[in-house]
């Protein structure tokens, strides 16, 4: 086949486009320091881009689930520890109470105060988070408690997933704490105190001191189990950050471009383009050598 002046003109014309179209990119490269932008660039990187991405945004949700839940029980623990306040204080009025030295008009004045921790203790269980009943379990849409002091919620808990596969509760179920099913009901037992206090009776008093130490050990309990929580979704936290970091490092070493290599690149395809049109420069100009 014989190669004419058009084709080597042709030729030509396509080797400069193709020089013109890496310099170009090349440029890209440099001055974003991005490899890949979109599939086209590299297939490959590209599909692992959009795999990294989604397990960043993965990560991301569940980090979130994990801060919210330690900020959660953050409020759920210093509930609890006012309900231990309460309860001891509770107890040393009934021993205070007890004491055969003082006289019925000091008990009713000790009554008092066990009626303001009753109060005390039945307004704390409505406390919230972000809105949320966060010590009636699943039920967090109302308080656990009634008016009167009747336990009206719910038992189970609601649950997030803190890390791939890992759920933690984020509330408490404080009816199994005050209220639980075999066992003395903490109003009810409040309540009976200050009966006993305000007529005089010993035994209800003694009996009263004993409910008051009980109740409270329950309350603690329920603090570690809360502690053992906390702990858990700071470690998810934690752990999700560090996954979400080495997430985030091979996600750039898959789109971005090493500086070094991008300039170099730039610099041999500008090169490359020059020689290109050095060449294209000296070629004979098609159909001019029939015209002469």
């Amino acid at each position: 086949m014989r190669i004419t002046d058009g084709m080597v003109s042709e030729a030509s014309r396509a080797a400069l486009q193709r020089a013109r179209l890496k310099v170009f990119n090349a440029s890209q490269v440099a001055s974003t320091g991005v490899r890949v932008e979109k599939p086209g660039d590299d297939p490959s990187a590209a599909g692992r881009a959009r795999r990294l991405r989604e397990e960043g945004a993965r990560l991301e949700a569940t980090m979130q689930a994990a801060d919210e839940g330690r900020r959660g029980l953050d409020a759920v623990d210093d509930t609890l520890t006012h309900f231990s306040d309460i309860f001891t204080e509770a107890r040393a009025l009934a021993v205070q109470g007890g004491n055969e030295t003082i006289g019925a008009t000091e008990r009713g004045l000790i009554a008092d105060q066990i009626a303001g921790l009753r109060a005390d203790l039945l307004q704390s269980t409505a406390t919230r988070f972000d809105g949320r009943y966060i010590l009636n379990g699943v039920g967090e849409d109302q308080p656990p408690y009634d008016a009167a002091g009747n336990f009206v919620g719910q038992r189970a808990l609601r649950s997030v997933e803190a890390s791939a596969g890992h759920f933690v509760a984020t509330g408490i179920a404080i009816g199994d704490v005050l209220s639980p099913v075999a066992g003395t009901d903490a109003f009810a037992e409040l309540t009976a105190l200050e009966t006993a206090l305000r007529t005089n009776n010993s035994a209800g008093i003694a009996a009263g001191i004993n409910s008051m130490r009980d109740i409270g050990i329950r309350v603690a309990d329920a603090r570690g189990d809360v502690g053992n929580r906390m702990m858990s979704f700071d470690l998810a936290y934690a752990l999700g950050q560090r996954l979400s970091d080495r997430t985030q490092a091979d996600l750039t070493q898959t789109v971005d471009a090493d500086v070094f290599d991008a300039l170099t690149e730039l610099q041999r395809s500008q090169t490359a383009l020059e020689q290109a049109l050095s060449i294209a420069a000296k070629l004979p100009i098609p159909g001019l050598a029939q015209r002469r």
